[in-house]
């Protein structure tokens, strides 16, 4: 690799830029250029050291090429050690940067002048633009707030009209349904005269029939009465003659049985007494046997 390819990439590192950015910089098109000078150590042409010396006037063309001096021109310069050539050079391409560095800066000013002013008139023209939908805005309010009023007071206007209309319908439909009471009344007053003489007979017919209704009616429950009461009589007597005899043949079993039980109580009393009466005879006699004779 040429010492030149490696003092122009000590140059890019010092700057801080990348291959690609000093590329960029320099005005160089071709990236291929860069990675040939970079990377394969090619030696750069004359035409891309002017467009390097151009964009950064700073850098000593002497030092890049040979390596002879400092990297920096106005370091270079100090030591004296620069050819006349080269030191020309740099000051030719310094002075060129500078007066295209000017006259951008100046067609800069001038394009940014334009631009400020045009800005200045667009803000002018927005500004009253802006003061324009201000004023209709309040304007539109203004009319807004009128027409609002004015359908405030509609509207109070047609609630009062409502209102009126509204009690002196209430009170034409109360007087109306006064007098519709009074109408109905007085009808069923009428009807109630018109009718009285075939309501009462149809009182009296209903009072019948529900008379002969429930006396046939307390009838059919007499007749039902008696004959659940005759039908319970002889259940009753039925029941009563069973009970009877079973209560007969229960009294004389336990007759008999009782009957039993005296006999044999008897006997045994009657035992007892005949063994008692032996033992008092016995006694007497030896009570007599035994006396004293006088």
């Amino acid at each position: 690799m040429l010492k030149t390819s490696i003092r122009l990439k000590e140059f890019i590192d010092d700057l801080g830029l990348s291959i690609d950015g000093f590329r960029v910089q320099c005005g160089i098109k071709s990236s291929a250029t860069m990675a040939g000078i970079i990377h394969d150590g090619k030696r750069p042409s004359d035409k891309t050291l002017q467009k390097i010396i151009k964009r950064y006037p700073q850098l000593s063309k002497d030092w890049i090429e040979t390596g002879v001096g400092e990297m920096y021109l106005d370091q270079f310069t100090k030591h004296n050690t620069a050819s006349t050539g080269a030191l020309e050079a740099s000051r030719t391409s310094q002075f060129s940067s500078i007066e295209q560095s000017l006259m951008n800066h100046d067609f800069a000013i001038s394009e940014l002048t334009k631009m400020v002013q045009k800005a200045l008139i667009q803000n002018n023209q927005d500004i009253n633009r802006a003061f324009k939908t201000l004023g209709e805005l309040a304007q539109e309010v203004l009319n807004f707030k009128a027409w609002a009023e004015e359908k405030e007071n509609e509207r109070m206007e047609f609630f009062e009209q409502a209102k009126t209309t509204h009690f002196n319908r209430i009170s034409d439909l109360n007087d109306e349904r006064r007098i519709y009471i009074r109408e109905l009344d007085q009808e069923r007053k009428d009807w109630l005269l018109k009718n009285e003489e075939a309501r009462k007979k149809w009182m009296e017919d209903k009072h019948d029939e529900n008379r002969v209704w429930t006396e046939s009616k307390l009838k059919e429950n007499q007749d039902w009465v008696e004959s659940a009461f005759q039908h319970v009589k002889k259940d009753q007597i039925k029941a009563g003659e069973m009970f009877l005899k079973s209560n007969q043949d229960w009294y004389n079993k336990q007759e008999e049985q009782r009957m039993v039980v005296i006999q044999k109580i008897k006997s045994e009393v009657l035992a007892i007494f005949g063994n008692t009466n032996k033992e008092v005879k016995e006694l007497g006699q030896l009570s007599i046997n035994s006396k004293p004779q006088k």
